[in-house]
């Protein structure tokens, strides 16, 4: 008889939710999330609700360290390509898979949080969306798309950042007068 003493018992979601860890939601489960406050808030059409359902998959993604990606390793997540087209842009590391659960591996999970929550719903819903009913952008182009669209944020961070560094000369100048 053989004993598999590496077994977790526990679901995927459960140790993702039960982890020290961050793990963010993202994917068609988090747009659904915002596009229906957009709707409750009337700023958002009926038609460009994200809609999911039992059987929709949950995307997660975390900042890739050591730490983390022994933690996933060690409850039974393993390395997967599945989707890798599709989702290896250059700020995604690894993916790693258990069950229904997918973890992407970030270099910077914040960046990636701050892109993926300012991606218009419009936009996702009918260009990103991997279930989009009627994609207008050729789907090896998605990878492209937010890669694009990190640069925009880096760029956006770094003059933000210069224009803070700028305001706290014009103090420490104005103090020496």
């Amino acid at each position: 008889m053989t004993i598999f003493t590496g077994f977790k018992k526990s679901s995927a979601l459960a140790i993702i939710e039960g982890s020290e860890h961050t793990f963010y939601l993202g994917g068609s489960r988090r747009m659904a999330e915002i596009s229906l406050d957009l709707y409750e808030q009337g700023a958002l059409s009926k038609k460009h609700i994200v809609y999911i359902n039992n059987d929709t998959d949950y995307d997660f993604y975390v900042t890739h360290t050591p730490a983390v990606e022994q933690f996933l390793l060690d409850n039974c997540f393993i390395p997967t390509s599945e989707k890798a087209i599709y989702i290896m842009d250059d700020e995604a590391t690894q993916i790693l898979q258990r069950d229904n659960v997918q973890v992407v591996l970030r270099k910077n999970a914040e960046l990636y949080r701050l892109v993926f929550d300012n991606i218009p719903v419009e936009f996702y819903h009918k260009n990103l969306w991997k279930s989009a009913p009627y994609a207008q952008i050729d789907r090896s182009k998605i990878q492209e798309i937010f890669n694009l669209m990190f640069a925009v944020a880096r760029a956006a961070l770094a003059y933000a950042a210069l224009q803070e560094d700028q305001r706290f000369q014009r103090l420490a100048n104005q103090g020496e007068k």
